[in-house]
């Protein structure tokens, strides 16, 4: 499993209205630890919506590894409620 390098929620509050909103969504590791592939789904608030996706892109991670201990790509899945 990856590990996260430095995360941070979006600096600003979701509306109200989309507090009980969870946003999900698969999203792929490449071997270098960049995020690829990534597709969440919308909460009712597109401006929350907006840096959440702004930064799952500019995340790292520790790359997965094979059994012979290379960086593969790898599959995650984002589960975030408010």
């Amino acid at each position: 499993m990856a590990a996260v390098a430095r995360t941070a929620a979006p600096a600003t509050a979701p509306d109200p209205a989309a507090a009980s909103d969870p946003a999900s969504g698969p999203f792929d590791v490449d071997s270098t630890g960049r995020v690829i592939d990534f597709e969440l789904t919308s909460t009712r608030d597109s401006g929350y919506d907006r840096k959440l996706r702004e930064i799952l892109a500019a995340t790292r991670f520790r790359p997965a590894t094979d059994a012979s201990g290379r960086p593969v790509r790898s599959k995650y899945n984002l589960d975030y409620t408010f």
